[in-house]
């Protein structure tokens, strides 16, 4: 038998000597109670027999002391006393008067009881209230009104019961306290193990206790070890699977912080709903497509906070029919357009991607503006030399004056055409970066003083006061030909819009961070719509007026290029009818 078992022996031992103990203590003292009640019975029995016959002893009233007094005598022997209870209330034992009740072992109460039992005939018990060893038994006399009260004591029965109650007792504590020790020997050796084990199982406990308490007991030879090594081995085990599962975890949360750090770095919306219209992810960029202020939107429904029917349709269509959609639609109150494409996932829900093609569509705008623009700028001068053409093969060639004025026609729209051709040439260097700048400095004043005194016939003819302003030596590093194209484009630009007896003024300053060159006509002005786009190739405002004007279209552009290749700024600032004013500015070099 092992050394566990033999343990599991004492502890049942134990457990069946303390189960013993206590039914032995419980037969034994059950025993003792009905002796005492056999003893109070068999007295009860042996008092009223007792009345009966000193009763039925009493015969006349002449011999009734002499009677009293063997009776006396023959109780006295026993230990027991008859007293009389006289109808005047006096209480007598032979010839001496009772005047204490408690001294015979009685009290008012129990007397009075006594008395009204006796008055109601026959012979009547009661025991004392204090200890219950001695028995009052009261009858009336023969012949006589007076009462006989006997006095019966038991003191020595009860006290053999008690001698037997307190053997029992004894016994049962020392059974008691056997059972005990021998069950405290038992979970001694069986509860510290139990404890070890538990303390090696409590998740609180940290793990390099808790090996060390297996490890501990690994070092018994019972089934305690053999537990604890199995449980060692289990922990092994759960250690190596938790492992696998934290790599599997940390990975997984990898590729789901690269797959989101990725969603959000796209140009492009990205939101993932499910069957219900949930949104379970938006990036940042979605975000900002649908204006919503907050930072996300998961959890919310997607109506809430795209409230566009075109997207709701298409996403609800390809849930519906999960077959990929797709939309053009404008999703926000400043014209940005983006198409929408919904592609339905296989275990459901849809994917929503959005991309903005607000530029796509202004540069095709722009293209197809750009195209109307040259094909206008070149049908007008083709037109014109095509027409002068044909009159002078009909035969106004013959005639010098007219075919002097068609010829002259011809090489004026000639020269138009040429301009044009060579503006877009030049544009398409500048956007291609071909053209080449030799920066250098170059004397603001004296550039803005040549292109001033070459236009200045043309002012004088339409009656324009042109003139030079501010710092008269103002130098700036950039390319002399392409400062020369930005002056000549400006000046020339604004005696264009500027009507007869105005003025167009060329302010040179000197900034802290950079070196002006500011153009100011009281010209036709130019209003808040158009100003976005008068910088664009052949936009033009009030087309009707301008070709009387002249010009290709493309001064503004190709200043604006011009600028952007010199690292300068050119802002406008203008209002309808009040004139406008360009100014370029040149960073100054440190």
């Amino acid at each position: 038998m092992s050394w566990l078992r033999s343990r599991l022996f004492w502890l049942i031992l134990a457990v069946y000597s303390l189960l013993c103990a206590l039914s032995l203590g419980g037969l034994l003292l059950n025993l003792t109670g009905e002796l005492e009640r056999d003893a109070r019975r068999l007295a009860e029995s042996d008092a009223t027999e007792l009345m009966t016959a000193i009763r039925e002893s009493i015969q006349d009233q002449d011999s009734e002391n002499d009677q009293h007094s063997a009776l006396r005598r023959i109780l006295a022997s026993r230990q027991r006393r008859l007293l009389v209870d006289h109808t005047d209330g006096r209480l007598t034992d032979g010839d001496v008067l009772v005047s204490d009740l408690a001294s015979i072992g009685l009290n008012s109460v129990r007397m009075k009881e006594l008395r009204q039992s006796a008055d109601s005939g026959g012979i009547h018990c009661r025991w004392s209230k204090q200890d219950e060893g001695t028995l009052f038994c009261m009858a009336r006399a023969v012949n006589s009104e007076d009462r006989l009260l006997l006095t019966y004591p038991v003191a020595d029965r009860i006290e053999e019961a008690s001698k037997i109650r307190k053997t029992t007792a004894g016994v049962a504590i020392v059974a008691g306290i056997l059972g005990a020790a021998c069950l405290v020997f038992a979970m001694v050796t069986i509860v510290g193990p139990v404890r070890l084990l538990k303390r090696a199982v409590e998740p609180s406990e940290q793990l390099a206790v808790r090996q060390d308490l297996l490890l501990r007991l690994t070092e018994r030879n019972d089934e305690f070890a053999e537990v604890a090594r199995r449980l060692i081995e289990s922990n092994k085990v759960q250690t190596g699977n938790l492992q696998r599962a934290e790599n599997q975890e940390r990975q997984t949360r990898s590729s789901a912080t690269q797959l989101a750090a990725i969603l959000q770095a796209m140009a492009e919306g990205v939101i993932a709903v499910n069957d219900n219209e949930q949104i379970l992810f938006a990036n940042s960029r979605a975000c900002e497509m649908l204006e919503h202020r907050q930072k996300t939107l998961d959890g919310r429904r997607l109506f809430e906070v795209a409230r566009n029917t075109h997207l709701q349709d298409a996403v609800r269509t390809a849930l519906k029919d999960r077959v990929p959609t797709s939309v053009e639609l404008k999703v926000s109150r400043n014209d940005t357009r983006v198409t929408l494409l919904v592609s339905p996932i296989t275990s459901g829900g849809a994917v929503l991607v959005l991309a903005d093609v607000t530029e796509v569509r202004k540069l095709e705008s722009m293209r197809r503006d750009f195209v109307n623009g040259v094909s206008h700028e070149l049908k007008t001068p083709l037109t014109v030399i095509q027409a002068c053409t044909e009159t002078l093969l009909d035969g106004a060639l013959e005639d010098p004056i007219p075919a002097r004025r068609f010829l002259r026609q011809i090489e004026e729209q000639s020269e138009r055409l040429l301009q044009l051709i060579l503006g877009m040439l030049q544009l398409a260097r500048l956007e291609s970066g071909e053209q080449v700048f030799e920066e250098e400095p170059i004397d603001l004043f004296a550039v803005a003083d040549q292109v001033i005194k070459a236009m200045m016939p043309v002012a004088e003819g339409k009656h324009i006061k042109l003139s030079l302003v501010g710092e008269t030596e103002l130098f700036v590093l950039a390319d002399f030909q392409a400062i020369r194209t930005v002056a000549g484009n400006l000046i020339d630009n604004a005696i264009k819009y500027t009507p007869e007896g105005g003025s167009v003024t060329v302010h040179l300053v000197a900034a802290e961070d950079a070196n002006v060159l500011r153009v100011v006509d009281t010209g036709v002005g130019i209003a808040e719509k158009d100003q976005k786009r008068i910088f664009e190739r052949f936009y033009r405002v009030e087309r009707d007026r301008n070709r009387e004007r002249g010009g290709t279209g493309l001064g503004l552009s190709i200043v604006k290029h011009l600028c952007q290749a010199m690292h300068a700024d050119v802002s406008l600032k203008s209002a309808a009818g009040k004139g406008a004013t360009i100014e370029v500015r040149f960073p100054v070099s440190e």
